[in-house]
Parts: C-alpha cells; structure tokens; sequence
C-alpha cells in the first residue's frame, strides 16, 4: 500500500519572509524594517463574507420570532469565532471593515420589514461574550437582540502562554 500525499503549489515552498510575504493558516504577513504586518488572505475574506451573508439569508426567512433569534445567535457565534481566530492579524481591522460596509448594506436590504434599528429599548446582558460588542455604535437590534458587527475587533498581542506550576 502506496500513501501518498497531495501537496499544494502554494503553500509547499520555501519562502524568505523578509524578501516576499508569506501566507499560512488565512493570514498573509509581510515585514517591513523587522515589524510583521498580518493580514486576512483575500481567499478567507471572501469565505468570511460569502456564511456571513447566507447566515443573513437564513436569517431573513427565519418562520417565526424563535427562529429568527436562534439564527440571529448562530450568526453572533460565526462572528464571536471569526474574531477569535483572527484577531492575532496585526491588520485585521483594515482586513474585515470592508466586509462590514458590505454586509450593513445587505443587513439594511434585507432587514427592512424586521424593523431594524440602532439602539434597544430593553436587552439584557446575560450574555458574556456579546458584552464587549454592546459598547460599538455598529451594532444593530431585531427585536431587541443585538447583531454583532464584524468590524468591531482589535488586535490582540500574540503572545506565549504563562505556565502555572
């Protein structure tokens, strides 16, 4: 038995980093005088964008209201992840506020007979990881629930893990 694995032209070459930037893992990296600039690859963009807005299209036809608020957390969570994998990219927010502008224009379209609106009469926090999100101005409210924006996110400092012994 013959096990053979499939290489991509891509990413199975030699790179000097210094010279060319390299893409690994949906970041593209560049450095300029010694300091690493990350981005998001323009492939990974585009997936980002392309669930982004079929998780809007569910979104949209969504029966009835407790449908339509667990889609509306299945999107926060897609975010939520986005950001937590990504937010090691120096340049993430550059990165990801186009795809925002992009789809507040789809969220406006198709959330027209949602009643979408800037600000809630009366959400409660009982959410962590949506707490941080609640400070944007980019976020928007469908009955009451907030939707998290994409662009709202900083770069976080990569750094080791601290061992406890």
């Amino acid at each position: 038995m013959h096990l053979e694995r499939k290489l991509q032209k891509d990413s199975s070459r030699m790179k000097n980093t210094r010279l060319r930037h390299a893409e690994y893992y949906g970041m593209t990296e560049t450095f300029k005088k010694f300091v690493c600039q990350s981005h998001i690859t323009e492939k990974a963009r585009k997936r980002i964008k392309d669930q982004l807005k079929n998780q809007i299209n569910a979104i949209q036809r969504a029966p009835n209201g407790t449908e339509l608020i667990k889609q509306l957390q299945i999107y926060n969570s897609m975010v939520i992840g986005i950001h937590n994998y990504y937010q090691i990219a120096t340049q993430v927010n550059a990165s990801l506020m186009p795809i925002q502008y992009q789809l507040t224009q789809v969220e406006r379209h198709r959330f027209k007979y949602l009643s979408l609106k800037k600000h809630s009469k009366g959400y409660r926090i009982t959410d962590k990881g949506i707490r941080p999100y609640l400070k944007s101005e980019m976020t928007r409210y469908i009955n009451d629930y907030p939707i998290i924006p994409i662009g709202f996110i900083r770069t976080r400092t990569a750094l080791m893990p601290k061992w406890c012994l």
